[in-house]
């Protein structure tokens, strides 16, 4: 952007000539498989959720935001902002359509057009959902998950969200993960079933599937194999007499073994 003004700048007249700019690269988003929660550490950390400990008291509902978000790929914000009207059982969806404000006093607007979006998830996921709110019942205008403070109501954020995450994790000894760490469990989940790029893209709600790509390429299995059999399909002809190897006839009789010779 501060390019193309210079550039009109220039045009105009205004300046002599155009100052270089570089821009330098972004920080790598790609995740390593090792950072990669596993289904046993999210089994664990909701266990110790359910736990009440020393000067702790227990977390259900903590528990039940960890399982959804596992389930479902959301966005801590849009977990936050997720209704009860949102959770479409006949259709077996969550239907994304705003976010927590950064205090959790409303509900807002989505980062990009390509965040709304209406996410299949699984049976479980619903069934922890009607678990969590059989205990706390909720109407469909309010959000699934709450919290109170100094008496009124607030939305989960980001920052009270990690920050009950963060306190369970260091009780129990378990890795330092925040709620995106679940994002990537689910899309790492996603891949491993065989869901191609664009599916992952419309899950996840990113803007564009190069954002996916250069997170995730990496995780999409058997890419070196595939690509090998691709190679090879094509390739078969170079065991042909093309000139690069010469195959003996193996109808005329000879006292040596067949073998392939190099034609010089």
């Amino acid at each position: 952007m501060l390019a193309g003004l210079f550039d009109r700048a220039l045009d105009d007249m205004l300046i002599e000539r155009v100052p270089k700019i570089t821009v330098p690269k972004g920080a790598t988003t790609t995740i390593r498989r090792s950072d990669i929660l596993t289904s046993a550490e999210i089994t664990e950390l909701i266990r110790c959720c359910n736990q009440k400990r020393y000067n702790s008291p227990p977390r259900p509902w903590l528990a039940a935001m960890i399982a959804v978000a596992a389930g479902s790929g959301l966005r801590v914000s849009e977990l936050g902002g997720l209704l009860v009207g949102n959770v479409d059982r006949l259709n077996m969806q969550l239907h994304v359509e705003k976010q927590a404000s950064l205090d959790g006093t409303e509900r807002v607007a989505l980062k990009s057009e390509c965040a709304y979006r209406s996410v299949p998830v699984p049976e479980v996921v619903f069934e922890v959902i009607d678990r969590h709110l059989f205990e706390d019942p909720r109407r469909p205008d309010e959000p699934v998950f709450y919290r109170m403070v100094n008496g009124a109501e607030r939305m989960h954020t980001k920052n009270s969200a990690n920050a009950a995450l963060s306190r369970v994790q260091k009780l129990c000894g378990l890795r330092n993960k925040s709620f995106h760490d679940f994002r990537h469990f689910y899309a790492s989940q996603l891949i491993a079933a065989g869901v191609p790029v664009t599916g992952v893209q419309a899950a996840m709600g990113h803007a564009n599937a190069q954002t996916t790509l250069n997170t995730y390429a990496h995780l999409w299995p058997g890419q070196e194999e595939l690509t090998r059999r691709a190679a090879a399909s094509g390739s078969e002809f170079l065991r042909d007499r093309s000139g690069i190897w010469a195959i003996r006839d193996a109808t005329k009789p000879d006292d040596n073994p067949p073998s392939l010779q190099v034609v010089g």
